[in-house]
């Protein structure tokens, strides 16, 4: 099985079904003006190198260089390959370089002040670097064939010199269970390395060789790591040749490679070159996006062309793309380690081997660079992650028939290439990825989806039927029904955020939508008992968790009461928007969807978040452009290269954080479900943009967009543009705010005084008894919101204990009159200096007489009063806000104002300067 996989990438390296190979036939090349916008966004250098953290990345979707150039004017680069593997998978290098490769003239041609040039030429495909004034400079092509396993540096120079390619191995000494590797005496007028693993590491990885050939025509071998050429010339190609394969022997290894050689020689350069140009000029005709209007635009284009080509570049080998830095990781003499015992920071010195999180395969993180593929009509970039997980079919199915003794499987959130998983019982401790199954899940809604786009009834019924399947029958078989027959997910991890918890809403989602599309294939590829099996299915699926929050209804992560412990960064009912497709723009409750997500509880940004994709999913322009810009414009310090992404919480260049990137821009721009294709859903007026995007059934949407309106759309196949729906036209435009009837301008005449006693509260809520805040909850005295001066204030960041209403909800405040007892109807707060979001937007109002309240656990209140306060759209900083009146004809002795909502549903506590409480005074003015 090996043997064939990597056969399959050597030797043919394109894994593309029929289907796709058509598809990419019928879209040409782009029209010439898109030619010309693509052509603005090649990376143009004027300084050398001098390290490879200054370098650019190239290749042909199985092998990648990263290509920079030394201050003497040497062109060097590091040579990746998708499966490379070391004996070391789990561990910090497991997919390891195959070399660094030199190339030197002389005499160099990067004198004191010389000129240079280091050019991406993106429609071609290559590099191009100039070195020295035109009529005695040179210049040295570099470029990935894209169709073939060889590396080619073409080398002209106006004057004659001395060419020299040369390898630096830095792997001389076994370290930990990674091998050395092995230089082939020299021989043939050519340098052979090779890394050969040992039997030291797992048994999938035993006896898989990487390594290359550098040869070159008028070449001759000055020792076994060196080639020069025997005469001075003008022109020179130097030729590498990489080969990964599992074979019995070295020696075996060494005569396919040589096999490999002589059916590349018989190629004819130009026409190789012609053929690889025409690779690239097609895969640009696939799709756009040019956006323009300001500087953000202008760095949001750069970032989603660069993102694609980084991906074209490492997207077509034997495995799928590395998220933690794909195949253009590089060397950091520094690189920050963490403290020791003393806090002190610690630094590392790592080569271009490492990276963190290994070489295993995260899915929740590899999947983000997938997604974008489809709108992008790069299907072929799809079939290594397919054809994997494919692979970890059967294994991973008798381990689960070993394990739980049912049939079908799933495949572990973390895993090498080969799959493999661990067990985990209802009893089995709770882990970050343990209970976690959902990852076939989303596979299956991705290979529907790439089914849908190219109707490729092959891959559906040798990829997408077993995968799905088998995903579909482990979740059937391996949990019980509740008492109403209904599947019982429990135990099930709610992605990593929240452990072992009962029906996760990824889960419950995944289901409900992959069930549905499955029964909707045509009958003819699918079987009638497993069509009624999934029928019985879909019957027994619980629905999605929804509750209160905040005094709203939302989706919830997890069904019941939200006491698990968060673990994570992540919102897991938004799973029901994206990947699943349950909520979206053209779908039914778009508000409910709105309000979760409006709600989450998680903001951060970059790296594999979600939020950019969800934001366009739902038509929230303001936040998909947010984060969008964040993600597309997010360049790791450290590095030059404006599309290698800061690590955020992976490795560099993250290529998670620019896949959410892509997919959010796409979104924004349309969202497609099924047959409907809705434009410009989260488009912001502000920004033009000229785009062509794929479609389900073999659909392309080509238009343009100016100040918020769809302009010159054309739709392939024409009879497809009924489908479509304008969004830009259907935006509903906002209803004036209107005041309620209680909410009135004017003041209130208070009964506070500065000196009454006043007691802050948490956790409480109206007609429960009182938990008094500590000194840990508060910024600022209680007394502070009734000492009459405005530019004081309190801040309560009291949480629930349930953790799911955000700071500052359920806090409060009891005060106890010294004016006498008049009655109550009317409310007033004056707003804090900043941080509107933390605003008090809801409340109720509570009355007692008895004097025991006014402590912990207190309780036997009137409640007088629960709404507004008026605040909704006050956003004036340290001002009186309108009045809030109630009827109430009784007076008490104690009063409790409760915060029930804040303005933002993630701040992190409420505030407000000053509250009155007593009578309405009518007026125009709060004074």
């Amino acid at each position: 099985m090996r043997k064939e996989r990597g056969l399959l990438a050597s030797v043919t390296l394109l894994m593309l079904s029929c289907v796709s190979l058509l598809a990419l036939e019928k879209q040409g090349e782009m029209p010439a003006d898109v030619v010309a916008l693509l052509e603005k966004q090649n990376v143009t250098w004027d300084v050398p190198g001098p390290t490879s953290r200054e370098s650019m990345p190239i290749g042909n979707g199985d092998i990648g260089l990263n290509v920079w150039v030394e201050e003497n004017g040497d062109l060097v680069f590091y040579i990746g390959k998708t499966d490379s593997w070391s004996e070391d998978i789990r561990g910090s290098r497991g997919l390891l370089k195959l070399g660094e490769v030199r190339v030197s003239l002389n005499p160099g041609q990067l004198s004191q002040g010389a000129a240079f040039r280091q050019i991406l030429k993106l429609y071609d495909g290559e590099i191009l670097v100039k070195e020295g004034a035109n009529d005695e400079g040179a210049e040295l092509r570099v470029w990935v064939d894209a169709n073939n396993p060889v590396i080619r540096v073409e080398v002209k120079s106006k004057q004659p010199v001395n060419v020299q390619a040369s390898l630096r191995n830095w792997r001389t000494q076994p370290t930990g269970l990674i091998s050395a590797d092995v230089i082939v005496p020299a021989k043939n007028n050519r340098v052979t390395w090779y890394h050969r693993n040992s039997e030291k590491g797992d048994p999938q990885t035993v006896n898989l060789t990487s390594g290359a050939v550098i040869s070159g025509a008028n070449m001759v071998s000055k020792d076994e790591q060196t080639l020069t050429t025997s005469l001075p010339t003008t022109s020179q190609l130097i030729s590498i040749y990489p080969l990964t394969r599992t074979t019995a022997t070295a020696e075996e290894w060494q005569s396919t490679l040589d096999q490999q050689i002589a059916a590349i020689d018989q190629l004819k350069l130009e026409e190789s070159r012609q053929a690889h140009q025409s690779w690239w000029h097609q895969f640009w005709g696939r799709s756009w996006i040019f956006v323009e209007g300001d500087a953000d635009a202008d760095k949001v284009t750069q970032g989603y062309i660069l993102q694609r080509f980084v991906t074209a570049c490492g997207g077509r080998g034997a495995y799928p793309i590395k998220f933690n830095g794909s195949i253009f990781t590089v060397d950091y003499p520094s690189l920050p380690d963490g403290k020791d015992k003393e806090g002190n920071p610690k630094i590392k010195s790592v080569t271009a081997d490492y990276r963190d999180w290994g070489g295993q395969y995260w899915f929740q993180n590899t999947r983000a660079m997938y997604w974008p593929r489809l709108m992008a009509g790069d299907f072929d970039m799809m079939l290594p992650l397919f054809k994997m997980y494919h692979g970890q079919l059967a294994g991973n199915s008798a381990i689960t028939k070993g394990y739980y003794g049912h049939d079908g499987t799933y495949f572990a959130e973390t895993a090498p290439f080969w799959g493999g998983m661990k067990r985990w019982d209802k009893d089995t401790p709770e882990d970050w990825t343990g209970h976690y199954f959902c990852p076939i899940l989303e596979l299956s809604m991705m290979m529907l989806d790439y089914y849908d786009y190219t109707g490729d009834r092959l891959f559906a019924k040798e990829l997408l039927l077993p995968v799905a399947s088998a995903g579909l029958q482990f979740y059937s078989e391996h949990f019980d029904r509740d008492a109403n027959g209904k599947i019982l997910l429990d135990p099930c991890n709610s992605i990593e955020m929240y452990w072992k918890v009962r029906n996760p809403a990824p889960d419950i989602a995944g289901l409900h939508s992959v069930l549905a599309r499955m029964l909707a294939l045509p009958e003819d590829l699918t079987g009638k008992e497993q069509r009624q099996a999934w029928l019985k299915m879909q019957g027994e699926l619980p629905s999605l968790p929804v509750g209160v929050r905040n005094g709203k209804k939302l989706l919830l992560p997890y069904e019941g009461e939200q006491t698990a412990k968060r673990r994570n960064g992540e919102n897991p009912e938004l799973y029901a928007v994206y990947p699943y497709r349950v909520y979206g723009v053209s779908k039914p409750d778009l508000a409910l969807a709105v309000q979760t997500f409006k709600g989450r509880s998680c903001k951060q940004k970059g790296c594999w978040v979600q939020d950019p994709v969800q934001a366009a999913m739902l038509g929230l322009t303001d936040v998909a452009k947010e984060y969008v810009i964040f993600d597309l414009t997010r360049k790791e310090p450290r590095l030059k290269f404006p599309a290698f992404w800061e690590k955020g919480c992976d490795y560099m260049p993250d290529e998670d954080n620019g896949g959410n990137g892509e997919n959010g821009l796409q979104q924004m721009l349309m969202y497609a479900d099924g047959k409907k294709m809705t434009l410009l859903p989260a488009w912001p007026a502000e920004w033009k943009v000229r785009f062509k995007l794929n479609a389900p059934y073999q659909t392309t949407v080509e238009g343009r967009a100016e100040k918020g309106k769809l302009t010159d759309l054309q739709v392939t196949p024409p009879e497809r543009k009924s489908d479509v729906t304008d969004w830009s036209q259907l935006r509903e435009v906002e209803t004036p705010f209107v005041l309620p009837a209680n909410i009135k301008t004017g003041s209130v005449k208070s009964i506070l005084m500065p000196d009454d006693p006043v007691m802050a509260l948490k956790c409480t809520k109206a007609g429960q008894a009182n938990i008094l805040a500590t000194s840990d909850d508060l910024r600022g005295e209680p007394k502070t919101v009734i000492d009459g001066n405005i530019n004081s204030k309190q801040l309560n960041v009291g949480q629930d204990a349930d953790g799911f209403n955000p700071r500052g909800v359920n806090t409060g405040l009891l005060v106890m009159p010294r004016a006498g007892h008049p009655s109550v109807t009317a409310i007033q707060f004056a707003t804090g200096n900043d941080m509107p979001g933390r605003d008090p937007l809801k409340i109720t109002v509570e009355g007692s007489d008895d004097p025991e309240v006014m402590r912990d656990g207190g309780t036997g209140f009137v409640l007088l009063y629960q709404g507004g306060t008026g605040l909704e759209k006050f956003l004036d900083r340290k001002q009186w806000g309108p009045v809030v009146t109630f009827e109430n004809t009784r007076s008490f002795r104690i009063y409790r104002v409760l915060i029930t909502e804040t303005r933002s549903d993630s701040t992190d506590g409420t505030q407000y300067s000053e509250m009155r409480l007593g009578s309405y005074v009518p007026g125009t003015e709060n004074k």
